[in-house]
């Protein structure tokens, strides 16, 4: 979309006029889509994104339920038109799987408030959005797929010769054993509205923000975001336990398992995906490059190895 695109989809907006006047830089691909921009005017300092059908349901939502886990929408009746309008935001993603405690208690918010169907239900900026209180299959099937995938993923970077390649290796055997009992708890646990693609990259700004919801399609596994930065950090989890209603209302013993569960979803998800998509597997990216990023995430699904499964 380039910015004549841009004006002629925006229309007659009046957010659009005098649109020369505006300083506009294309953000460099790679952190971000192809079709995204910077406008600057004066104090006025905008990310403005091309953006589906999807990231406008979630987003039309967070703006109307003030839920400042985003960056704040400027201009929300463009949403319509699939362009968001958001305030800039500067800064680095975070640089640890520990996240701030206002993260974690805005981040719970946000799940309490798109948990509440009744309220929800009769608001216009609901529309086009569903509940999924269950699964149907979809997240069990998908947690298994991962699994076996994933596997294969971990089994051509033996091809580096690297110790964490088999630390990796060795998680994995660990809960496949256990592939069943863990994909019956991480289906079964209840639902909650999701990010889907929560990690470092995506959180940035101060206090931090939670940007990209293009991956966003509603309700999962409620724990399936936090679970890689929450199994162990015990003080994050502690904050996440005081501030969900959803954990408010189960026990203890329910709440781990779903935590185990969970976390084996996202060391399955990142061993497929990450390690898949990134050119980890593919030689795009180099071995001390896969060393790296290994050694990083290792210490979140160390704790696979010595805890029991669901």
């Amino acid at each position: 979309m380039d910015k004549d695109e841009f004006g002629r989809r925006l229309q007659a907006h009046p957010w659009s006029e005098d649109l020369d006047r505006w300083k506009i830089a294309a953000l460099r691909p790679g952190l971000t889509s192809p079709h995204t921009y910077r406008f600057r005017l004066g104090e006025q300092d905008y990310f403005v994104k091309e953006i589906k059908q999807n990231e406008v349901r979630i987003l039309r939502l967070l703006t109307h339920l003030r839920l400042d886990i985003a960056p704040r929408v400027m201009v929300p009746e463009l949403l319509r038109r699939d362009i968001l309008v958001a305030e800039y935001v500067e800064g680095a993603p975070i640089g640890s799987k520990r996240l701030p405690p206002d993260l974690v208690e805005r981040y719970a918010a946000m799940q309490n408030a798109l948990n509440d169907r009744e309220a929800l239900l009769d608001n216009e900026a609901f529309e086009g959005c569903a509940f999924t209180t269950e699964d149907d299959g979809f997240y069990r099937r998908s947690i298994t797929r991962c699994l076996d995938r994933g596997y294969e993923n971990l089994l051509s970077l033996r091809r580096h010769d690297l110790a964490v390649v088999e630390a990796f290796i060795e998680i994995a055997d660990r809960i496949r054993v256990d592939r069943d009992s863990i994909a019956d708890a991480f289906s079964g646990m209840p639902f909650a509205w999701l990010h889907h693609d929560f990690r470092e990259a995506h959180i940035i700004g101060s206090p931090p923000m939670l940007v990209d919801w293009g991956s966003s399609y509603g309700h999962g596994p409620f724990l399936f975001d936090l679970a890689p930065f929450l199994f162990s950090d015990g003080e994050g989890l502690e904050t996440f336990i005081a501030c969900s209603e959803i954990c408010r209302r189960a026990s203890r013993a329910s709440i781990e398992r779903w935590l185990y569960a969970a976390t084996c979803a996202a060391f399955a998800g990142f061993t497929l995906w990450r390690l898949g998509d990134f050119g980890y597997v593919d030689g795009g990216q180099s071995r001390e490059a896969c060393r790296s990023l290994l050694e990083y995430e290792y210490p979140a699904y160390a704790g696979l190895l010595c805890r029991g499964g669901p």
